[in-house]
């Protein structure tokens, strides 16, 4: 054993491993970025989240260049600095009132990042600015996931769709 650490939490997704740091998110809607090597904690973010049907999930953070992204249980998708934990943008996603939680792990496509909430429509979201650019006419339930220029969702209604990522389904299965 190198090091043990006690997050005060349990650890809701799988920790991202990027240059030697470790990104984990703790339930209780909180991130906490660390050195892999030593165990020391860089910075934590913790969101304050006034929603209170929440499906306690989360997401595995996604790092493009020096943000890390992730969703939170408000329904927004939002972008922390790397180097100090900042919140850099935030974009709501969901317009719901229950269950508006942003946990399908978001993927870089097409440039884009790929998110949502299995209670809302999936989005593309610009990574720089956190504008929305697209809204997909598809509810998914299961992470997205990349292959090629293809998504393949797992839909609300109990479909597999493979979606190009201009949005065109191009193949469906019940």
């Amino acid at each position: 054993l190198k090091y043990a650490i006690d997050l005060a939490a349990p650890i809701e997704s799988a920790p991202v491993f990027h240059n030697d740091h470790l990104f984990i998110y703790l339930r209780g809607h909180q991130i906490v970025h660390l050195d892999a090597e030593t165990g020391k904690i860089i910075w934590a973010y913790k969101r304050a989240v006034p929603v209170t049907t929440t499906l306690q999930r989360t997401t595995k953070p996604l790092i493009i260049g020096n943000k890390v992204i992730v969703g939170f249980a408000d329904g927004f998708l939002g972008a922390l600095s790397m180097d100090e934990g900042l919140l850099l943008w935030e974009t709501k996603l969901v317009e719901n009132s229950k269950f508006v939680d942003v946990d399908l792990n978001p993927v870089l496509a097409g440039g884009m990042i790929i998110s949502g909430s299995p209670s809302g429509e999936l989005k593309a979201i610009n990574p720089d600015s956190g504008a929305i650019s697209r809204t997909f006419n598809v509810s998914v339930m299961a992470h997205p996931v990349l292959k090629g220029e293809q998504l393949i969702l797992g839909t609300n209604d109990g479909e597999v769709v493979i979606m190009g990522l201009n949005g065109d389904i191009l193949k469906r299965v019940q």
